[in-house]
């Protein structure tokens, strides 16, 4: 096996060159060591003096240029672009293989792994419930607080001035404090006339209470009274007397009564609820 150990051993002189296009690296590495042929398992550790942007190639002393790669999920592939890291320290080896002559060239053992996309769960303008008061990083209390659209630009382009705005530099996000929320019917019909992002006050669906009082019917009421007699009446007569008489009132007529309910309850009308934060991806 061939080996060839140029850092912290022999040293080495290195050009980084980039192309018109700045696509691709070729990289020159002069050896003390003499290195008159490529062979395969030739072992090189060296100093990258910058950051590949793309493709790159490595050519040794006087010798071709040759590819460089490296092994991903992909298979064998040339280097995209930041493998190689400015003042990194690096090894490549050398295959020449029969089998894969096609990728012939330099392997890149240990490329600088690229940093993973940021994965987004819950994208702007997503709205969820919260079991604590304080909401962490990236979310904002639906409060109807106004926010510059320069910066959070993500979350203006999610929801707009649907929620309102102050100028036309802020945006609002939604106030749901102290409210439940409803889906949009959007021509449903359940929700008839609702505009999206639009309030709507409490309320109850009309109707109506029954309170039947019994008909009396048509109907007279007793009464008694005095009633007092004589063939002349006077002290010098004593045929004078006084009756205790019966008598009826006048009839109503068939009629009814008017009656009232007592009203109750609180201040709106609601179900069984606990209380939590609302809050909105920024």
């Amino acid at each position: 096996m061939a080996s060839l150990c140029v850092y912290d051993g022999s040293p080495i002189n290195s050009e980084l060159i980039v192309n018109s296009e700045g696509k691709m690296i070729s990289i020159t590495l002069n050896t003390i060591s003499p290195i008159k042929e490529y062979k395969s398992n030739i072992f090189i550790r060296f100093k990258v003096s910058d950051t590949n942007v793309g493709a790159t190639t490595i050519t040794i002393n006087s010798l071709s240029k040759r590819p460089v790669y490296k092994v991903s999920d992909a298979g064998v592939i040339p280097l995209e672009g930041s493998e190689l890291q400015k003042d990194g320290i690096y090894e490549l080896i050398y295959n020449n293989s029969t089998l894969t002559r096609s990728l012939d060239g330099w392997y890149l053992l240990n490329p600088t792994p690229k940093t993973p996309p940021k994965i987004e769960i819950f994208p702007p303008g997503f709205i969820a419930t919260f079991a604590m008061k304080e909401v962490p990083n990236g979310w904002f209390i639906c409060d109807g607080a106004s926010y510059e659209r320069k910066k959070y630009p993500r979350l203006f382009k999610a929801i707009g001035e649907h929620w309102g705005t102050d100028n036309d530099t802020t945006f609002k996000v939604p106030d749901f404090r102290g409210m439940f929320l409803r889906g949009f019917d959007d021509g449903r019909g359940i929700d008839k006339g609702r505009k999206f992002a639009q309030k709507q006050q409490d309320s109850l669906k009309a109707h109506t209470h029954t309170c039947t009082v019994q008909s009396a019917g048509a109907h007279t009421h007793k009464y008694k009274r005095f009633a007092y007699g004589g063939r002349t009446v006077g002290k010098h007569h004593p045929n004078f007397y006084i009756n205790e008489e019966t008598w009826n009132t006048a009839s109503a007529g068939t009629h009814t009564h008017n009656a009232t309910i007592s009203s109750t309850g609180a201040a709106e009308t609601r179900p069984v609820n606990t209380t939590v934060v609302y809050a909105i991806k920024s």
